[in-house]
């Protein structure tokens, strides 16, 4: 614990960091995310927000 210290990291904000879990909606939304690139790449790069 003395990097943190030396970092003036709080413990509780690597702790935090250590027991993350991703939500739900966070992993929709890689999934959405690079679905939508792959079809935004598919189309020669011609459509828009709206469009896709």
């Amino acid at each position: 614990m003395m990097v943190l210290r030396l970092l003036k990291i709080p413990k509780s904000t690597y702790f935090d960091w250590v027991h993350y879990t991703e939500s739900q909606r966070q992993r929709e939304d890689t999934i959405l995310k690079a679905l939508l690139r792959e079809i935004w790449q598919n189309n020669y790069k011609a459509y828009g927000a709206p469009r896709l």
